[in-house]
């Protein structure tokens, strides 16, 4: 069986691609302003129950911090489920 994945650039040439999370115009430079940020805020290991982000999320859309469920990635929700 041949493997084939969207967004592979290096074997495929695409000038649209929906199958990944592809920008055809670049990087918004607000983006690459929150990856700095990161970067340098990556010195301190992040909260594991994720408590702050659900705290902001909660007051953004009116809702408590205990109705969020925040995982890293889809498939730890899935199997924590």
């Amino acid at each position: 069986m041949k493997y084939e994945h969207g967004g592979d650039i290096y074997r495929n040439s695409m000038i649209l691609d929906f199958s990944a999370n592809i920008n055809p115009l670049g990087i918004p430079r607000d983006s690459i302003k929150a990856a700095e940020e990161g970067i340098r805020n990556s010195i301190h290991y992040p909260d594991y129950l994720g408590e702050e982000v659900c705290i902001r999320l909660g007051q953004k859309w009116n809702l408590t911090k205990d109705e969020f469920l925040i995982g890293n990635g889809a498939a730890e929700i899935i199997y924590g489920i």
